[in-house]
C-alpha cells in the first residue's frame, strides 16, 4: 500500500481503510530511502530497540531502577512482540508512540514543562493514525491530566490537557483533510469501522477476531489480483461492494461504514444472548495464556471446531 501510495503522488483519491500513517511510512522508507520489504523489517526492529529504552526509563520514573530493568527486559525478549516486528504491520509504531506519549506524560505530571504536553499529543495523534484504538483510552488520558496535583511549572492542569488534546487534533487533522475531501463525508482516520465492527459481531463470529461471511470472503479472494491505483486493501473493498450491492446503489467508504455498522447493531439487538455468549468468549481468548496472531489462528480455531 505504501508503495502504491507513492506510485500516485501521495494524496490518495480515496479514504484511508488502514493504518494511514503506517502506509505513508513504508512509502517514505521506499522511494526516499530505497528500502524494500527487507529493509523495513530492519527499521522496525530498530524501533522497538528504542521502544525498550523508553519502557526502561518510564519505568523509573514509575518505580526506580529495578522496575524500569525489569520492565525493559520483559519487553525485549517478549516472543509476540519479536514477532510482530518482523512482519510488515503497523503494532511495533503503535507501541513506540505509546511508550513515548506515556513517558512525556509522566514527566508531565511530574511538573515537566508545555513541550511534554505538546509532544504527547503529538505522539497520541501518531498512534491513532497507526491504530484508532488509542481514542478509548482519551478520556483516561485527560482524567490523569486534570487530577494531576503537579501537571507543569508553566501550566495547570486544565491548560496542559488543552495543549495535549489540540496537538492530538493537530496530528489527526492531515489525514482527516485528505480522508473527507476524497469521500465527501468526514472520515477522521479511517472508515473502516463498520467493517471491522462487523466482523467481530455477526452470525459467523466466534470471538477469535475478524470472522467474515462467506460472499465477503469469495469476494476478498476475487479482489486479491485487482489492480488498484489507490490504498485500499481488498479486504474492506470487498464490504464496500457488498454494501453498494445490498443497498442498489455506489456508496462511498464512509457510508458502506455505516451501513455495516447498522448490520453488526442489528445482530447485537436481534440475538441478545449469543452476543453475550460473544463478549464472553472475546473475554476468555484475551485472558488466555496463549496469544493470538494479529486476528486469525488457525491452530487454536482447528482446536475449537
Amino acid at each position: 500500500l505504501g508503495q502504491r501510495l507513492h506510485r500516485i503522488g501521495w494524496i490518495p483519491g480515496v479514504a484511508f481503510d488502514s493504518s494511514p500513517l503506517y502506509i505513508y511510512l513504508v512509502g517514505v522508507l521506499n522511494s526516499v530511502l530505497g528500502l524494500q520489504e527487507g529493509g523495513v523489517r530492519i527499521v522496525q526492529a530498530l524501533a522497538t530497540a528504542i521502544t525498550v529504552c523508553i519502557v526502561w526509563e518510564a519505568g523509573k520514573m514509575l518505580g526506580g531502577r529495578i522496575v524500569g530493568a525489569v520492565a525493559a527486559l520483559i519487553l525485549a525478549v517478549y516472543p509476540t512482540l519479536i514477532l510482530y516486528d518482523t512482519e510488515p504491520m503497523s503494532e511495533c509504531w503503535v507501541i513506540l508512540a505509546n511508550a513515548s506519549a506515556l513517558l512525556l506524560l509522566l514527566k508531565l505530571q511530574a511538573g515537566g514543562k508545555k513541550g511534554h504536553a505538546i509532544l504527547a499529543g503529538l505522539f497520541l495523534g501518531m498512534s491513532a493514525l497507526l491504530r484508532p484504538n488509542i481514542f478509548l483510552w482519551l478520556p483516561f488520558v485527560a482524567l490523569g491530566l486534570i487530577s494531576g496535583e503537579s501537571t507543569t511549572r508553566a501550566a495547570g492542569p486544565l491548560r496542559s490537557g488543552f495543549l495535549t488534546l489540540a496537538a492530538f487534533v493537530l496530528a489527526l487533522t492531515p489525514i482527516a483533510v485528505i480522508n473527507t475531501r476524497a469521500d465527501g463525508r468526514l472520515v477522521l482516520v479511517t472508515a473502516s469501522f463498520g467493517s471491522t465492527f462487523y466482523g467481530g459481531n455477526n452470525p459467523y463470529s466466534d470471538g477469535l477476531g475478524f470472522v467474515s461471511p462467506p460472499l465477503h470472503t469469495a469476494t476478498q479472494y476475487a479482489l486479491f489480483d485487482y489492480k488498484s491505483h489507490e490504498p485500499i486493501t481488498a479486504e474492506h473493498l470487498s464490504f464496500r461492494l457488498i454494501a453498494s450491492w445490498i443497498i442498489g446503489k455506489k456508496i462511498s467508504a464512509a457510508e458502506a461504514s455505516q451501513f455495516w455498522t447498522r448490520e453488526a447493531l442489528n445482530y447485537i439487538r436481534q440475538h441478545p444472548g449469543k452476543y453475550l455468549g460473544l463478549l464472553w468468549n472475546k473475554a476468555r481468548y484475551f485472558f488466555h495464556s496463549f496469544e493470538l496472531h494479529d486476528t486469525y489462528s488457525s491452530t487454536v480455531r482447528g482446536l475449537s471446531q
